[in-house]
């Protein structure tokens, strides 16, 4: 059998462990809110690491820069921690600093549901219920989420699955928060491909602009823009610092949008596409661990705030006993 499955501890955190025998490319997920720590990929001869995820316990229990993070049931922050859903008032927390960030999953634990593993790829479900309406102040509403990894050769996929297990709709939306790099790649050389010409213009507190103005459209000449249209060598990263939201974004013909890293020097691209409206990417600046050592390339459904946006109104709304399945692929390939 080519592919395994098995539950260990990594650095004393409980972890599944998947892993492809034939090439020895795995990735190390904790029970900890379905963290992704590692991610081990073959290029040419030799393996490397793709994900700048906790090295330990103490890192995970952090949570510091939401590293890997499943975030349910909303992603980055809310104004204000404050949010109006069918005319009632919800208030997250007793003061509006500091945020809540990155929804309430990345903090709780999960269970081993269903592991599979054969000789095309291998898969874990990891499963939560404990998002009841009386655990988070200002979210009163019951959730069931399952997170799905698996492990095919040259792809991980990733899905989240959250049923609405209340009697009344609930608002919700997901993402993901990995933090990739590409080997020893420094920041500065990764090169980025994302077809989009408009970022979320935002406050000094990131969060976006009212109505309309919060859509800022950005030419090729714009360093924020990383067209295809443009050279590899106007795409890297070089000193800049980013981290915006990138939204309209064309979707394949498999209805999901992408943004690919690559790395010259490791003759690899990783290629990340998912079934959400926005990338967000950012350079790691001013993070307590290991600032501008990796790249957040996040896929996520909505923007930041979106409880609080009248055009994300039926985007967030989530009826009695539905469910909802967002879904991601990475991938990783030679340039040549």
């Amino acid at each position: 059998m080519s592919y395994h499955l098995f539950v260990a501890e990594y650095n004393h955190i409980p972890v599944v462990k998947l892993e492809n025998k034939s090439t020895g490319e795995y990735a190390i997920i904790a029970l900890r809110g379905a963290t992704l720590l590692k991610l081990v990929i073959r290029t040419g001869e030799k393996l490397i690491d793709v994900v700048d995820g906790y090295f330990d316990v103490k890192e995970l229990e952090s949570g510091s820069a939401a590293r890997s993070a499943i975030m349910v049931p909303f992603s980055n922050k809310i104004e204000n921690n404050r949010y109006v859903f069918d005319d009632c008032d919800y208030q997250l927390s007793e003061t509006p600093t500091p945020p809540m960030m990155h929804g309430f999953l990345r903090n709780m634990d999960t269970e081993i549901k269903e592991k599979y593993d054969c000789s095309s790829h291998c898969k874990v479900v990891l499963t939560n219920s404990g998002i009841r309406k009386d655990t988070f102040p200002g979210y009163p509403f019951d959730l069931s989420t399952d997170i799905i990894f698996e492990l095919f050769e040259n792809r991980l996929n990733l899905e989240i699955r959250s049923k609405n297990k209340s009697t009344k709709p609930a608002p919700y939306f997901t993402g993901w928060h990995p933090y990739f790099k590409i080997g020893s790649t420094p920041v500065n050389d990764h090169i980025i491909c994302l077809e989009s010409e408009t970022i979320i213009s935002t406050d000094a507190n990131y969060l976006p602009l009212p109505g309309n103005e919060a859509y800022l459209k950005i030419g090729l000449a714009d360093p924020r823009c990383f067209s295809s249209r443009k050279k590899p060598v106007e795409r890297r990263i070089n000193d800049k610092i980013i981290n915006y939201c990138y939204t309209s974004i064309e979707p394949d013909s498999d209805g999901r949008i992408k943004a690919e890293l690559i790395s010259e020097s490791e003759n690899t691209k990783l290629k990340l596409s998912h079934t959400g409206k926005v990338f967000y990417i950012f350079t790691g600046d001013g993070l307590p661990i290991r600032p501008r050592n990796s790249i957040a390339l996040e896929p996520v459904e909505l923007m930041t705030n979106a409880f609080n946006r009248s055009e994300h109104t039926m985007d967030i709304r989530l009826l009695p006993e539905e469910s909802k399945t967002f879904f991601c692929s990475l991938e990783w390939s030679p340039l040549k």
